[in-house]
């Protein structure tokens, strides 16, 4: 389960803005900027997605790659 500080760091480890990471993970800015807070908690579904998000970044890092350059670029509808 991540915790908002592991979030944070996650973000920045792929090189991500606030705006780029909400994008990536699909949900609104403010929403994500509550999770990074600690001001809500991730619901499973979102857990589960960044859990899965984080495996891809692993085992899959063309993929990945992708993904993270849609989040730059504005090309993930959320």
């Amino acid at each position: 389960i991540m915790n908002n500080e592991q979030l944070k760091n996650w973000r920045e480890s792929i090189e991500l803005n606030k705006t780029q990471m909400a994008r990536y993970l699909g949900v609104p800015l403010n929403t994500y900027l509550q999770w990074e807070r600690g001001d809500r908690d991730m619901k499973s579904a979102p857990r589960r997605l960044a859990s899965v998000l984080s495996q891809v970044e692993m085992l899959c890092p063309e993929v990945h790659d992708i993904l993270i350059n849609q989040a730059r670029h504005g090309d993930i509808n959320a």
